[in-house]
């Protein structure tokens, strides 16, 4: 089914968020000769930075000054040519029924999951816009090296807090208390009610004290996820787009690379937006996995009925690493997210779109 075009005339500004321009360069090139001129444009506009200033004495007085407004210039430059580009790409892919816009079908076909996935089966790019979640496992891992240290910090200001409390005060004035009385009590009688009921001040005092601790997660809970984020998932930014508002379980996934963010600080996007915007965002990609409900379509090795027993055997030593190699295709599903009924898609560009009023 042919996609509706959203045209410039649709949009008021789009804030271009993050954008794979030697991707994008690459798909221009193969769908319109005519794109050369723009392209190169925009990579001399993308080194311009660093070319401009190669040549010259760079300890001229004002050379700084001269060298910063041209690189404000020439990032300015860049992103417009960024605009400019994925608009054009978009353009050609839709012209030439090479992507669908899956809100359009959303909106003529439901939001059933089944018929969804259809027909993204029947295109090679989808854009799509849907609520967000932008998961930087880097700032996990950030946390579970901060953790213990912001547990102690909040241990002891919740300490620091309950010592403020008039009754806990007056509890320990109470234990002061009795400790004094005990160092003049000569009955022996008396002097274990005092104790006894030292006993049980004290030990109110204990669980009261024992109650500020803080403990989010062991020890060995934030050593295995740091393991687990540098052995699949290191530098690794997942975006989860959800598109059916009533199906929130269907997903369309894609990692983006660090380096593509228009922005190279991420820390000012996710303040901007935060990790979970409540805007909705829209990405366009190339569609890479619709895994299906019972699992891959083709299992090369399942048949192989080599034997690995001698070490000798060449064929033996092939068939131990292909049994290695199945174990890792089974253990990089932890840090993909591609399973059924979520789409992955290889993301071009992530942006928001801000529509004019009618």
């Amino acid at each position: 089914m042919k996609s509706k075009l959203q045209t410039q005339s649709d949009v008021l500004v789009r804030d271009i968020i993050y954008f794979d321009l030697e991707k994008t360069i690459s798909i221009a090139s193969q769908l319109e000769g005519g794109l050369r001129q723009e392209m190169q444009s925009i990579i001399e506009s993308e080194n311009r930075v660093e070319t401009r200033f190669e040549v010259g004495v760079p300890k001229l007085v004002g050379s700084d000054a001269e060298k910063s407004k041209a690189d404000r210039t020439s990032q300015s430059e860049t992103k417009i040519a960024h605009h400019d580009l994925l608009v054009r790409v978009e353009e050609i892919l839709f012209e030439r029924g090479g992507a669908l816009d899956l809100n359009t079908s959303i909106a003529q076909l439901g939001e059933d999951i089944e018929q969804v996935r259809s027909q993204l089966s029947q295109t090679m790019y989808v854009r799509v816009e849907g609520w967000a979640l932008v998961q930087d496992y880097n700032q996990v891992k950030k946390l579970m090296k901060s953790l213990k240290p912001l547990q102690e910090f909040a241990s002891r200001a919740s300490l620091h807090q309950l010592a403020e409390m008039p009754e806990y005060k007056e509890l320990l004035a109470q234990i002061e208390n009795l400790k004094e009385r005990l160092k003049h009590v000569k009955d022996a009688r008396e002097k274990k009610q005092i104790r006894d009921g030292l006993h049980e001040l004290e030990k109110t005092k204990q669980q009261l004290d024992d109650s500020t601790k803080q403990e989010w997660l062991p020890d060995w809970q934030i050593e295995g996820i740091e393991t687990l984020i540098d052995s699949f998932m290191p530098n690794r930014i997942i975006l989860r787009l959800f598109p059916l508002s009533k199906e929130p379980q269907f997903q369309i996934v894609a990692n983006l690379k660090r380096g593509s963010f228009i922005d190279k600080d991420i820390d000012n996007f996710l303040f901007a937006y935060s990790s979970q915007p409540n805007v909705k965002l829209s990405v366009i990609g190339l569609i890479t996995s619709i895994p299906d409900v019972e699992g891959h379509p083709f299992f090369p090795l399942q048949n192989d009925n080599r034997d690995a027993s001698n070490p000798n055997d060449l064929l033996s030593i092939e068939t131990a690493f292909d049994e290695v190699f199945n174990v890792l295709v089974n253990i990089e599903q932890i840090g993909r997210f591609s399973s059924y009924p979520n789409v992955t898609i290889y993301p071009l560009a992530l942006y928001r779109t801000i529509q004019g009023k009618d």
